[in-house]
C-alpha cells in the first residue's frame, strides 16, 4: 500500500509508482541560445534592453529624434523563382544631433560579429551608403 502522506510531502515522488514509468516528471530547461545572450524585456539580450532605455531617455532629453527599433534593410531583392530577398534588420535607427544638424544613425548592439552580421555590414556600406555602428 502507498502511504500518501509520505508522497504529498515530497511532490514528484512516488508519480511513477503510481501511475507508471511512461510518465516523465523531470522538468527540462529551456532550450540555451547559441550565443548565450537572454531575451529580455521583448528584446533579444539585456545588452539590447539596457541600451534600448538609455536611447529612450535621450530622445525624451532631445538629444536623439524619431527613434524606431527593428528597422528592416533590403540588400538584395528576391531572384524570381526560389531565391528569397535578403534584408539587415538594425537594432535601432535615430537622428542624432551633431553640431546644428541632425545626422541619421543605424545602431547595432553587438554582443558576437557573426559571418552573416559582417556580410550584411558591408553590403549596407555597398548598396544604402550606411555605415552601421556598432556598440
Amino acid at each position: 500500500m502507498l502511504d500518501l502522506g509520505a508522497v504529498l510531502q515530497r511532490p514528484g515522488y512516488g508519480v511513477r509508482e503510481q501511475f507508471g514509468a511512461h510518465i516523465d516528471t523531470e522538468r527540462q530547461a529551456p532550450p540555451e541560445s547559441k550565443f548565450h545572450n537572454v531575451k529580455t524585456n521583448g528584446y533579444a539580450s539585456a545588452k539590447e534592453a539596457k541600451r534600448a532605455a538609455e536611447l529612450q531617455l535621450l530622445e525624451r532629453a532631445g538629444t536623439i529624434r524619431n527613434l524606431r527599433e527593428q528597422v528592416p534593410f533590403l540588400l538584395i531583392p528576391a531572384a524570381p523563382g526560389a531565391e528569397r530577398a535578403c534584408y539587415y534588420l538594425a537594432d535601432f535607427c535615430f537622428d542624432e544631433l551633431a553640431g546644428t544638424d541632425w545626422r541619421p544613425v543605424v545602431l547595432d548592439v553587438k554582443g558576437v560579429r557573426t559571418k552573416d552580421y559582417i556580410i550584411k555590414r558591408k553590403l549596407m556600406l555597398f548598396v544604402h551608403d550606411i555605415r552601421i555602428r556598432e556598440e
